[in-house]
């Protein structure tokens, strides 16, 4: 197929140049986020989320949020690069909390060096602060210790991971043993441990016996009887020392020792001398050992000296250039031969017998083994297409995660919160909680619907009007004097954006109140959802609470009147529907006239709860409030 062909699949020139357009997409969408109002709240809420879930950690409040929210932010952008996300950098933030057990707040800089470790050698956070502080580290040494660890690992050839797992296991050896260089040299232990296949802990444990001059004094005689020639074992001073100072020169001093029961077989396999096998296992009950373990110890250690002793090393390779080139080589089965594969200086991939490696090449395989920091690992590690991602997402959401750190928008957050808080308390009264209202309510209609089932259907629906119209009123007047305290308690706030807001309020009332004086009352016509009219034929004059409804002035009547009259006309239909109850009785019940009559009355009581009941029956009845013409 031609270059440009549309099918990708089969042009790789093709794909890759729609790869390349696709990434300068995701670079703009990744630019945009910090753009985005509803991504920068989206980020906000996120870092939000983790700063609380570590100070609910801690036992606190809202105390130290914006501190973590800061740190997560000073951390995002590298961890990001590294293929990390916000979740590992909260994650870390509370495994620091939770493993040293104090309200430590850790910082961006040691959040993103615990990444760089967790990356590198595959170790949980609660390992490693655990691990050091036992240690009598502070986590900010943990980045420096780890990396030295690493470089060990590399400079040897042996897996950074298993080696970083020997340490951290074994790390309270450091305040009871003396390593060359503390961590380091507890490393090196580990690593030759790594390249043997064997347990260190297995040495610790014996060093920790030899403190004791008696069990340092049977074990060399027991060697000696066993015909060890390894003179520094036989030495019960010597063992002591070594065992206190330098544990890692006793594995040393065993492993050397062990070479005494190997031999290259015909097959060129190394092997137990058979006749060795008994002395052997007698040697390891001797150091506290199983067979099996100082087998392999015997067996490795044998295999690495073999390896040495063939390569032609140069004079500028050490000691740790030589072990390195040793375990990166390994025996090809068909020719017997020891051989090594590395890119040569040319770019390409050789593989050659260690017989035959020259000093380019030895200089080739140092280079190679060269200390890196953890930050550069960790991005090698990860594919070309995760560390894209990762670039792209450290430029995603900048602006949200820096703003989630700024003592601002917590206070935004919290005079949001503090205003809200007006509500609830405005509906804080008795009369609005959900007992009372359930009691209040229920009760009334369980009255109601009693009076219906005996008859009474006229007395039932009036107390029931009256009773609503009343409580509504008790509830409204409630609301009203608590949102007034509310209001107060609102003021005393020590939240600037809070006092900035109810400042603005208490002077826009107070314009309002002034404004209030010099303009007329304005009428407002309303339906109330109690009775339900087909016209818009209801007007009261003077403010009043009906069914939860604010009624305005009526402009037929001036404002000047001191004698209120209240005119209500319109047609009244009552549609029942209902099992159990005979509506069609209901019915010619709520159409009798006293029957709306009373309808009339409980109305106007509830606009009016200080109207004398019996007087307002009889302005109904003379007319006094006319025209209640309901047909």
């Amino acid at each position: 197929m031609q270059a440009g062909s549309s099918t990708g699949s089969t042009n790789p020139i093709q794909g890759f140049g729609d790869y390349l357009k696709s990434l300068g997409k995701e670079l703009g969408d990744a630019i945009m986020t910090n753009f985005d109002g509803a991504r920068i709240i989206k980020t906000m809420e996120e870092m939000e989320g983790y700063a609380t879930k570590t100070a609910h950690q801690f036992g606190q409040g809202r105390e130290n949020v914006v501190a973590m929210q800061a740190a997560m932010g000073d951390a995002a952008i590298k961890v990001k690069e590294m293929g990390g996300s916000m979740a590992d950098i909260g994650g870390i933030m509370n495994d620091v909390a939770s493993s040293l057990g104090r309200n430590v707040i850790a910082q961006g800089k040691t959040i993103e060096e615990i990444y760089e470790v967790t990356k590198v050698t595959g170790k949980g956070t609660g390992e490693l602060v655990k691990g050091f502080k036992d240690a009598g580290f502070s986590i900010s040494h943990i980045n420096k210790e780890m990396q030295n660890v690493v470089d060990v690992a590399r400079s040897q050839g042996v897996s950074a991971l298993a080696v970083s797992d020997k340490v951290l296991t074994n790390m309270s050896a450091l305040n009871k043993f003396g390593f060359e260089n503390g961590v380091q040299g507890m490393a090196k232990m580990a690593a030759q441990a790594t390249a043997l296949r064997i347990d260190m802990g297995t040495t610790l444990k014996l060093a920790e016996d030899l403190w004791s001059p008696e069990k340092a004094i049977d074990l060399a005689a027991s060697l000696q009887r066993l015909g060890v020639a390894q003179s520094d074992l036989l030495d019960p001073l010597r063992l002591m020392d070594l065992a206190q100072n330098d544990p890692a020169e006793l594995q040393n001093q065993i492993s050397e020792m062990s070479k005494q029961f190997v031999q290259l077989n015909e097959k060129g396999q190394f092997e137990i001398m058979p006749g060795a096998r008994r002395q052997l296992k007698e040697v390891a009950l001797s150091l506290g050992m199983t067979y099996d373990e100082l087998a392999k110890l015997a067996l490795g250690s044998s295999e690495l000296e073999d390896k040495m002793s063939k390569i032609k090393f140069p004079d500028f390779a050490d000691e740790e250039q030589q072990k390195l080139i040793a375990n990166l080589a390994e025996m090809d089965a068909s020719t017997g031969e020891y051989k090594v594969t590395f890119e040569d200086k040319e770019g390409k991939t050789v593989t050659k017998s260690i017989a035959e490696l020259n000093d380019d090449d030895i200089k080739r395989l140092g280079e190679a083994s060269q200390p890196k920091t953890l930050e550069d690992l960790s991005k090698e590690q990860l594919t070309t297409a995760q560390q894209i991602k990762g670039i792209l997402e450290s430029i995603k959401d900048r602006s949200g995660t820096a703003l989630a750190g700024t003592r601002v928008v917590e206070q935004g957050k919290r005079a949001t919160v503090e205003t809200y808080g007006v509500v609830s308390k405005t509906a804080s009264g008795e009369k609005l909680q959900i007992d009372t209202l359930r009691d209040s309510l229920g009760s009334g209609l369980s009255t109601l619907l009693e009076s219906i089932n005996k008859g009474e259907a006229l007395g039932g629906f009036t107390t029931a009007l009256t009773n609503t119209s009343t409580y509504i009123q008790g509830a409204f007047d409630e609301a009203l004097k608590n949102g007034k305290t509310a209001i107060d308690d609102l003021t005393k706030s020590t939240n600037p954006l809070t006092q900035l807001f109810t400042g603005m309020v208490e002077k826009g009332a107070t314009y309002v109140g002034e404004k209030e004086k010099l303009i007329p009352p304005k009428t407002t016509e309303v339906k109330d959802f109690v009775i339900p009219f087909e016209q818009d034929q209801l007007r009261i004059y003077n403010n009043a609470i009906v069914g939860g409804t604010n009624l305005g002035n009526n402009t037929n009547t001036p404002s000047s009147e001191t004698t209120q009259k209240i005119s209500v006309d319109g047609n009244i239909t009552v549609n029942v529907t209902s099992q159990g109850i005979d509506t069609n009785s209901l019915s010619m019940a709520l159409n009798d006239l006293t029957v709306k009559q009373q309808i009339v009355q409980a109305v106007i009581t509830g606009m009016n709860p200080n109207s004398n009941p019996n007087q307002l029956n009889q302005q109904i009845k003379s007319g006094e409030i006319n025209s209640y013409n309901f047909g």
